[in-house]
């Protein structure tokens, strides 16, 4: 809703929301797959899922730039539609998730675990005792590299903008002179 009429304080706040609901539904998400896949299925599983969303972030930003590569100021109607089209694909992705096998139980923390205050001690741990893992440690460290990337492709995309801007600059006032 914020997207029709965009408030700054309004846009912060309720991107903070999606941030920490985005964190929830990715800790929802590994837990799933970790309860309903086998050892030797897990790693297949984690990509399928982790390819869907890298997809849907390539196909939606190719969408929305050939549809708004020269305009100058989105419309009204505009956004409608495009927050009619996320709503749309929201509504159908929530009704998958009524299609989903429910996970299996595990025995082990229930036997563990009496009151939810000590449950989710045993999950603090046992999450701690996963990280330790090599396998955790080495996904750590690419995760570190890729947010790295990441943040210096931005820092470049900026800095080669800036430079083309003072280049254009440039141009302008050697002209006028």
């Amino acid at each position: 809703m914020h997207f029709y009429h965009p408030f700054e304080w309004l846009l912060y706040s309720l991107n903070i929301t999606l941030g920490v609901g985005s964190a929830i539904i990715y800790i929802a998400q590994g837990n799933y797959i970790a309860r309903n896949s086998e050892d030797s299925s897990v790693t297949r599983n984690s990509g399928i899922f982790l390819s869907f969303q890298q997809a849907s972030y390539m196909i939606s930003a190719i969408l929305l730039y050939f549809k708004y590569a020269n305009v100058e100021e989105i419309e009204d109607m505009d956004r409608y539609i495009i927050m009619s089209v996320l709503t749309f694909i929201c509504i159908i992705g929530l009704v998958m998730l009524f299609f989903l096998r429910l996970p299996q139980s595990n025995q082990s923390i229930d036997k563990e675990t009496h009151n939810s205050c000590s449950a989710a001690f045993v999950t603090i741990r046992d999450n701690i005792m996963l990280l330790l893992e090599r396998d955790m440690l080495l996904l750590v460290v690419l995760f570190v590299y890729t947010g790295k990337k990441k943040r210096d492709s931005i820092l470049w995309t900026f800095s080669y903008l800036c430079l083309i801007i003072c280049y254009v600059f440039i141009r302008i006032s050697t002209s006028v002179l």
